[in-house]
């Protein structure tokens, strides 16, 4: 049974270029039918989007598998608070580690500090000369020392 009619519709489905002029049928907020741009539903309650644009949801959840996995023998840095608490995360980690080895870290999230600063290297003086690479959560962002 449908309960819910969209009217008036440029629907991009993927399989063509321009969105093309659609109407839309829900029952229990699913999908049930996509029929001509103006279709009359009766006492159905009906939007009309008169043009609009419809794109499916798109929803971007997954995994880089090897990076993933990669994450599981590095620095966390997913917890820290901010600037003294990454600078102490640092410090600790390069305590433990052979001196010529490399300090990789991930997971800093500015977003979630108070003030929300974002790292920059002078974050990583406390590592001396040990070469240090630090990707943001999202490993769209990486910070690196000299």
């Amino acid at each position: 049974m449908v309960d819910l009619g969209i009217v008036n519709a440029r629907l991009w489905d993927a399989q063509s270029v321009r969105p093309r002029p659609a109407s839309l049928l829900l029952s229990e907020g699913r999908l049930v039918e996509i029929g001509p741009p103006a279709i009359r539903l009766g006492d159905v309650p009906t939007i009309d989007v008169h043009g609009a644009v419809l794109t499916p949801g798109l929803v971007d959840a997954h995994l880089h598998l090897m990076l993933g996995a990669e994450t599981m023998s590095q620095l966390d840095l997913s917890r820290v608070t901010g600037r003294d608490a990454f600078e102490a995360a640092i410090e600790e980690a390069c305590a433990v580690l052979p001196p010529d080895q490399w300090l990789v870290a991930s997971g800093w999230n500015e977003t979630c500090w108070p003030g929300g600063e974002t790292p920059d290297r002078g974050w990583l003086r406390v590592a001396g000369s040990r070469p240090v690479v630090c990707w943001r959560c999202d490993w769209h962002a990486v910070l690196i020392n000299d």
